[in-house]
């Protein structure tokens, strides 16, 4: 109801009868008024127009008056023709892009199945790389850099021995803990970004349009990578400690320094 407007002026319901060549017209009621004013014209212009006004006192509408609102009405009419067929026809549209599209379907990976295929690229070709280095023939052992200064590895010393063991213990020590300062310092970084954007989306109170999902966005990203890296981190402490293992086996193993281990 548009209370600036005549009760008898502000339309409630317009009906195109197409069949029957007619268009109704019901007005909004007037406070206070339990009838309200209607028309009913008829595009057969041998039939005269039913005009309905509320109220006992209502001034008879003049002819001019009637022949302008039929106009505006058959108007109104065309104008919704109008709007049918585009609606129709924006409807084809969409269902005939959507049929193309279900015909070409492209699946489009997340940004979290991404970083998931990225961890797993990358512990792969780690592992591609272990191997293909100790297939290389011009690779170095792990214990050999640590006895170039020995002159005669058959008569090694007892203490010559363990300096070349503890070094090379050492040397892997501080690789391991290398790595892990990288992953935690990505980790450390991430955590830093998004405390950063968080401060800022607080003490921002005017959030544009789509700030909000934006933000969201952005702190689910950055959960999932802080996942990734935090799981990444567990793992690499896990292996640390095989690693570390496995070497100190091989030392205990290893030929070259068996006067350690010997009685």
């Amino acid at each position: 109801r548009d209370h600036d407007r005549d009760a008898d002026q502000d339309i409630a319901k317009r009906t195109f009868h197409i069949q029957e060549g007619t268009i109704s017209v019901i007005y909004h009621y007037a406070r206070g008024k339990i009838t309200r004013s209607s028309r009913l014209f008829n595009k057969d212009p041998s039939v005269v127009p039913e005009i309905k006004l509320a109220g006992s006192f209502a001034q008879p509408l003049r002819q001019s008056q009637i022949d302008e609102e039929f106009q505006l009405h058959l108007q109104a009419e065309k104008d919704c023709y109008q709007n049918v067929r585009d609606a129709e026809r924006e409807t084809q549209d969409i269902l005939a892009l959507r049929k193309r599209e279900e015909a070409n379907i492209v699946l489009e990976k997340s940004i979290f199945d991404s970083a998931r295929d990225r961890s797993k690229q990358d512990s792969t070709k780690e592992a591609e790389n272990m191997v293909q280095e100790e297939k290389d023939p011009r690779h170095v052992d792990y214990l050999t850099p640590f006895l170039q200064h020995i002159p005669n590895l058959k008569r090694i010393k007892r203490e010559e021995a363990e300096a070349a063991r503890d070094a090379c213990l050492k040397s892997l020590k501080e690789r391991l803990l290398e790595r892990a300062n990288i992953i935690q310092c990505r980790l450390d970084d991430e955590n830093a970004q998004l405390a950063k954007k968080q401060a800022a989306f607080q003490r921002s109170r005017d959030h544009v349009d789509g700030a909000d999902q934006e933000f969201e966005r952005f702190c689910s990203e950055a959960m999932f990578r802080i996942q990734i890296l935090e799981q990444r981190l567990a793992r690499h402490e896990e292996s640390a400690l095989s690693i570390y293992a496995n070497l100190d086996q091989k030392l205990r193993n290893d030929p070259r320094i068996e006067i350690l281990y010997s009685n």
